[in-house]
């Protein structure tokens, strides 16, 4: 054991926080895609993010309400699932900061915690504004879809109707070319026709 630890600190910098990271990040991936992690971490984990989000969003004045993984509103509903809550890019955070060999571990609490901290509040408001992103979106659509369909028949009406007034106006063109032509005096002479040739 001795020895590998000699060893393992004789080896360049880069190549121990590589292999450490690298390690350590197989191991998250293997207990976050485990059934224990959904069925004792991911649904109590969710449900608390949906809790604190809802929160936020009832602070700022809507009146939203957190069922399990999701937030209701009267007029959407998002959901949180795996892969949104945020674990992954705290894991490489955290393992990124433990795995860096230059710095001992004992000065490495303070950025773990203050970081993993401004992460989960970071991920809070990222749920929340998913949800005023696409309660807004409804709410464009719902009173704006009449107006929207009206301009766009009417634009198309307004396009047909220039291409149609176009197409006179290019055919009026020619016209008027052809009338100004046939009008206008020929340059060249007419040859005279030869005479037939008479038989001997």
């Amino acid at each position: 054991m001795s020895a590998f630890l000699e060893r393992w600190k004789s080896t360049q910098p880069v190549y121990r926080f590589l292999i450490g990271f690298i390690g350590m990040m197989l191991v998250f991936y293997i207990v976050y895609k485990s059934s224990l992690y959904e069925t004792y971490i991911m649904t109590p984990l969710l449900s608390g993010q949906a809790f604190l989000a809802n929160a936020l969003l009832n602070l700022l004045g809507f009146k939203t309400q957190a069922m399990g993984d999701g937030i209701l509103g009267d007029q959407f509903r998002v959901s949180i699932k795996d892969g949104c809550d945020g674990m992954e890019a705290t894991a490489i955070y955290v393992f990124a900061i433990l795995a860096f060999p230059l710095v001992a571990l004992r000065h490495k609490w303070k950025g773990l915690i203050t970081g993993v901290l401004i992460l989960g509040v970071l991920n809070i408001i990222r749920i929340a504004g998913l949800y005023l992103a696409g309660a807004l979106a409804a709410e464009v659509r719902s009173a704006d879809g009449d107006v929207i369909s009206a301009m766009l028949v009417g634009g198309r009406a307004l396009a047909g109707q220039r291409g149609w007034v176009g197409e006179a106006g290019h055919r009026g063109a020619i016209v008027a070319a052809w009338a100004r032509a046939r009008a206008r005096p020929c340059g060249c002479r007419r040859r005279p026709s030869p005479s037939p040739a008479r038989a001997t």
